[in-house]
Protein backbone atom coordinates (compact mmCIF):
# COMPACT_ATOMS: atom_id res chain seq x y z
CA UNK A 1 0.00 0.00 0.00
CA UNK A 2 1.35 3.36 -1.22
CA UNK A 3 0.87 6.27 1.30
CA UNK A 4 -0.97 9.13 0.10
CA UNK A 5 0.68 12.32 -1.25
CA UNK A 6 -0.74 14.17 2.16
CA UNK A 7 0.47 11.90 3.95
CA UNK A 8 4.10 12.29 2.67
CA UNK A 9 3.56 15.90 3.14
CA UNK A 10 2.65 15.83 6.92
CA UNK A 11 5.91 13.14 7.57
CA UNK A 12 7.86 16.42 5.81
CA UNK A 13 6.21 19.00 8.13
CA UNK A 14 6.79 16.81 11.01
CA UNK A 15 10.27 16.19 10.52
CA UNK A 16 11.00 19.87 9.46
CA UNK A 17 9.34 20.79 12.67
CA UNK A 18 11.17 18.35 14.96
CA UNK A 19 14.86 19.64 13.28
CA UNK A 20 13.92 23.15 15.58
CA UNK A 21 16.34 23.61 18.20
CA UNK A 22 18.53 20.65 18.02
CA UNK A 23 21.95 19.95 16.28
CA UNK A 24 20.45 19.71 12.51
CA UNK A 25 18.98 23.29 12.92
CA UNK A 26 22.45 24.61 13.76
CA UNK A 27 23.77 22.54 10.46
CA UNK A 28 21.19 24.35 8.75
CA UNK A 29 19.15 21.01 8.12
CA UNK A 30 16.13 21.04 5.78
CA UNK A 31 14.37 17.99 4.79
CA UNK A 32 12.95 17.96 1.23
CA UNK A 33 11.49 15.10 0.86
CA UNK A 34 10.35 11.85 2.95
CA UNK A 35 8.56 8.41 3.01
CA UNK A 36 9.01 5.62 5.64
CA UNK A 37 11.61 4.06 2.87
CA UNK A 38 13.23 7.14 2.00
CA UNK A 39 14.00 10.56 3.20
CA UNK A 40 16.32 13.26 1.46
CA UNK A 41 17.33 16.57 3.44
CA UNK A 42 19.54 19.57 1.86
CA UNK A 43 21.88 22.04 3.79
CA UNK A 44 23.78 25.09 2.36
CA UNK A 45 27.64 24.35 3.20
CA UNK A 46 29.53 27.34 4.92
CA UNK A 47 32.69 28.96 5.30
CA UNK A 48 32.28 28.07 8.96
CA UNK A 49 31.97 24.02 8.50
CA UNK A 50 35.24 23.90 6.39
CA UNK A 51 38.45 22.31 7.93
CA UNK A 52 40.78 23.73 5.62
CA UNK A 53 40.24 26.60 3.29
CA UNK A 54 37.04 25.34 0.69
CA UNK A 55 37.05 22.17 2.18
CA UNK A 56 33.84 21.04 4.76
CA UNK A 57 35.24 18.86 7.57
CA UNK A 58 34.43 15.04 6.72
CA UNK A 59 32.52 15.77 10.78
CA UNK A 60 29.87 17.66 8.60
CA UNK A 61 28.94 14.91 6.08
CA UNK A 62 28.91 12.32 9.02
CA UNK A 63 26.76 14.51 10.95
CA UNK A 64 24.60 14.91 7.94
CA UNK A 65 24.24 11.27 7.45
CA UNK A 66 23.89 10.52 10.74
CA UNK A 67 20.90 12.80 11.14
CA UNK A 68 19.49 11.72 8.23
CA UNK A 69 19.70 8.18 9.36
CA UNK A 70 18.68 8.89 12.31
CA UNK A 71 15.28 10.78 11.31
CA UNK A 72 14.95 8.10 9.31
CA UNK A 73 15.00 5.44 11.63
CA UNK A 74 12.34 7.84 13.79
CA UNK A 75 9.39 7.53 11.70
CA UNK A 76 9.54 4.17 11.32
CA UNK A 77 9.04 3.70 15.86
CA UNK A 78 6.51 2.32 17.07
CA UNK A 79 5.04 4.61 19.55
CA UNK A 80 7.34 5.11 22.67
CA UNK A 81 10.36 3.04 21.19
CA UNK A 82 13.86 5.22 20.42
CA UNK A 83 16.69 4.98 18.71
CA UNK A 84 20.78 5.25 18.53
CA UNK A 85 23.09 5.14 16.44
CA UNK A 86 25.51 2.01 17.22
CA UNK A 87 27.75 1.74 14.24
CA UNK A 88 28.79 4.27 11.35
CA UNK A 89 30.89 3.57 8.48
CA UNK A 90 31.53 6.61 5.70
CA UNK A 91 33.82 6.79 2.42
CA UNK A 92 34.84 10.33 2.13
CA UNK A 93 34.83 10.22 -2.33
CA UNK A 94 35.30 14.26 -2.92
CA UNK A 95 35.86 17.01 -1.05
CA UNK A 96 32.30 19.70 -0.50
CA UNK A 97 33.07 23.41 -0.76
CA UNK A 98 31.26 26.34 1.10
CA UNK A 99 28.65 28.00 -1.08
CA UNK A 100 27.25 24.06 -2.26
CA UNK A 101 24.24 22.75 -1.66
CA UNK A 102 24.34 19.08 -0.43
CA UNK A 103 21.92 16.79 -0.97
CA UNK A 104 21.32 13.53 1.97
CA UNK A 105 19.37 10.54 0.61
CA UNK A 106 19.02 8.00 3.09
CA UNK A 107 17.60 4.48 1.50
CA UNK A 108 16.93 1.87 4.10
CA UNK A 109 18.96 -1.58 3.68
CA UNK A 110 17.04 -3.34 6.65
CA UNK A 111 14.35 -2.34 8.64
CA UNK A 112 14.30 -5.27 11.58
CA UNK A 113 12.76 -5.28 15.01
CA UNK A 114 15.83 -4.56 16.76
CA UNK A 115 17.84 -2.91 14.18
CA UNK A 116 17.19 -0.51 10.78
CA UNK A 117 20.36 -0.12 8.37
CA UNK A 118 20.66 2.68 5.97
CA UNK A 119 23.22 4.24 3.92
CA UNK A 120 23.22 7.81 2.82
CA UNK A 121 24.83 9.46 -0.11
CA UNK A 122 25.68 12.90 -0.10
CA UNK A 123 25.99 14.85 -3.46
CA UNK A 124 26.63 18.33 -4.31
CA UNK A 125 24.43 20.26 -6.84
CA UNK A 126 26.20 18.94 -9.69
CA UNK A 127 25.16 15.54 -8.56
CA UNK A 128 28.74 14.44 -7.90
CA UNK A 129 28.52 11.81 -4.93
CA UNK A 130 30.60 13.19 -1.80
CA UNK A 131 30.33 10.79 0.73
CA UNK A 132 28.57 7.23 1.42
CA UNK A 133 27.85 6.17 4.68
CA UNK A 134 26.09 3.14 6.23
CA UNK A 135 24.55 3.16 9.71
CA UNK A 136 23.19 0.77 12.17
CA UNK A 137 20.53 2.09 13.82
CA UNK A 138 19.75 0.01 17.63
CA UNK A 139 15.91 0.23 18.32
CA UNK A 140 15.11 0.77 22.04
CA UNK A 141 11.87 -0.52 22.98
CA UNK A 142 8.93 1.02 25.17
CA UNK A 143 9.34 1.54 28.63
CA UNK A 144 6.86 -0.28 29.95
Amino acid sequence: MTASPEAHTDLLARLNNDVSGTFAAILGLRFVEASPDCIVAEMDATENQTSRQNVIHGGVLMAIADTVGGFSTRINLLPGQGTTTIESKTNFLRAATPGSTLRARADVLHKGRTTMVWQTIIRDEKERVISITTQTQMVIAAKS
